[in-house]
């Protein structure tokens, strides 16, 4: 499963169950839901012009959640040279033009990914996304690392791993906890070594690119 899928899939599965309310809106949540519809915009400009100069392949799916099981129209795109996943998009079936959820990766030559982005609405509440990720990717060696922020550039996420070996799987208050105390997790190895070359803070990924 790649990275955002991972994490989104944890934050939607609470979905399944639960569809209450939307938060009621406020002027604090207003900056922030105009920067991340427009971080949004951006991961669909973006996979409109990673699809547009190459062929692809392209696979649709119907999925959804408990009380919505057809929920969204899925597609999936895929280069049609190598099959590596470029992007997948899910629109409101009952509103065709709405999104609902978007991921985009882009690749290094050997076809590793080097960030990927995504943003997620909920499903009875469409006011501005109720995630958004910027994850960027390492390779030291065995090594895979990655580390996600979302739309406002906070850090939220970390992970690393060697093959099928889980070394590091760090949550937003966890990473926290790391930096304190005597005991820095962040200043020794493994962390050092797997996350070596990857930047502290989204910066330019903030804009989609």
């Amino acid at each position: 499963m790649k990275p955002n899928r991972m994490l989104l899939s944890m934050l939607i599965l609470s979905l399944s169950t639960t569809l209450t309310i939307a938060a009621p809106d406020s002027k604090q949540e207003k900056p922030r839901a105009r920067a991340w519809n427009e971080f949004t915009q951006n991961i669909l400009k973006l996979h409109t012009a990673l699809i547009a100069n190459r062929k692809v392949n392209k696979k649709t799916r119907t999925g959804g959640y408990a009380n919505l099981p057809d929920h969204y129209l899925e597609e999936s795109y895929f280069d049609a040279e190598n099959g590596q996943l470029l992007s997948l998009v899910q629109w409101v079936r009952d509103q065709p033009d709405q999104l609902h959820s978007i991921e985009v990766y882009i690749r290094d030559g050997q076809g590793r990914v080097l960030r990927d982005y995504s943003a997620t609405y909920l499903p009875f509440s469409h006011r501005s996304p109720m995630q958004t990720l910027i994850s960027l990717h390492a390779y030291n060696g065995d090594l895979h690392a990655f580390r996600s922020y979302d739309a406002s550039g906070a850090r939220i996420y970390e992970r690393c791993e060697r093959g099928e070996e889980i070394l590091l799987n760090l949550d937003e208050d966890q990473i926290d906890q790391a930096t304190q105390g005597k005991d820095k997790p962040m200043q020794k190895d493994p962390y050092l070594t797997c996350f070596k070359g990857l930047e502290d803070k989204a910066g330019k990924y903030l804009q989609p690119q």
